[in-house]
């Protein structure tokens, strides 16, 4: 559709879905035609364009309801001086530098032929990517490439930024995107504050130089469906009351941990495939109390479950097994509930 740049149609039945499929295993007769009926009321992000469109009106006769911007900044402002409702296409591209602050209930999809979110992508290199704040509780972002990239990966401000950033009150959907970060400090993507609960799903968050998902300070969330992987240091870091629910993730081969959780951290984890993660697969510390339940917990170069310095949890129906050290090691002061671990082989606990 040459509209969209899309080489499959991209279906968008209700606000906050969307999804590609293949035409010739569709069952209605036309399905490009129902897939520009359901997108062609957005506006479109597509740099160099927006004057050439506008220029030669009869060129592009059919299209008069559209509006195209240089900038996403540009659509952004759009959408709040009410000149459409909220629907943004960002076209194939690299976008550096812009500033993103979401407050309000858009819709921002990558567009562009193949696998979409590797040429839709977006960076920064001085301040968060995308921030998220109240007002933006029905926002959702997809099918892109989401980068922070700072010129000094190691600066100590640079813990204050990250690819994605969400705050108190707000609930965005994040789907199908790949989120990376080279910064060596600071997370990747940080979810922090009471009311912060967004659906982050189908998600790549891979080779960042730090953590890649900080949940904390009474946040939420739904996180399902991600592949966490070759981070430096945690896939997963829960804290201070965070409290997500992280359902069917893999995460694997961390340069550190699989998910930590500490200071209070809880969360409920279930069906997640954790394994080759350079020390635990699955940390609890300092009064954490996650619920870890029918996750696989393996092949770890240290161990699968580490709980100390009075850490807590449950661990209910694990598959743990074929980690280098103990499969579950827990030490003084420490008091998880663990029952019904399966395993294909000996499993060691160690107190």
């Amino acid at each position: 559709m040459e509209v969209f740049e899309y080489t499959r149609p991209m279906m968008h039945p209700e606000p906050g879905k969307f999804y590609q499929i293949n035409p010739e295993e569709y069952e209605p007769p036309n399905p490009w035609k129902e897939s520009f009926q359901q997108l062609y009321k957005g506006a479109h992000v597509k740099p160099g364009f927006a004057e050439h469109f506008y220029s030669n009106p009869t060129r592009y006769k059919g299209r008069e309801n559209m509006l195209y911007y240089d900038t996403i900044e540009d659509a952004l402002g759009g959408v709040q001086e009410a000149h459409f409702d909220g629907l943004i296409f960002v076209h194939s591209g690299i976008y550096t530098d812009e500033w993103i602050y979401i407050e309000s209930p858009i819709t921002m999809i990558g567009a562009a032929p193949g696998k979409v979110a590797d040429k839709v992508i977006i960076e920064n290199t001085r301040d968060s990517t995308f921030v998220f704040m109240e007002g933006s509780e029905d926002a959702y972002v997809g099918y892109m490439t989401i980068r922070f990239n700072p010129d000094d990966k190691s600066a100590q401000h640079h813990n204050a930024h990250h690819c994605l950033e969400i705050t108190v009150n707000c609930s965005p959907v994040i789907d199908h995107c790949i989120i990376r970060s080279t910064c060596t400090v600071g997370s990747a993507v940080c979810v922090s504050g009471q009311g912060a609960c967004p659906n982050i799903k189908h998600c790549n968050i891979s080779d960042c130089e730090n953590v890649g998902l900080y949940i904390t300070d009474h946040a939420e969330g739904i996180y399902e469906d991600n592949e966490i992987s070759n981070n430096a240091l945690a896939g997963i870091w829960v804290k201070n009351h965070g409290n997500p629910i992280i359902r069917r993730n893999h995460i694997h081969h961390g340069r550190d941990v699989g998910v930590f959780t500490f200071d209070h951290g809880m969360g409920y984890f279930e069906s997640c495939n954790i394994h080759r993660n350079r020390i635990a697969g699955f940390e609890v510390k300092a009064y954490a109390n996650p619920t870890v339940v029918r996750c696989e917990i393996h092949h770890g170069q240290t161990g699968g479950i580490y709980v100390h310095e009075k850490g807590r949890g449950q661990f209910l129906e694990n598959k743990i097994y074929a980690n280098n050290f103990a499969g579950v090691w827990i030490t003084s002061n420490s008091d998880p509930t663990i029952r019904s671990v399966y395993t294909s082989m000996t499993t060691d606990m160690e107190y």
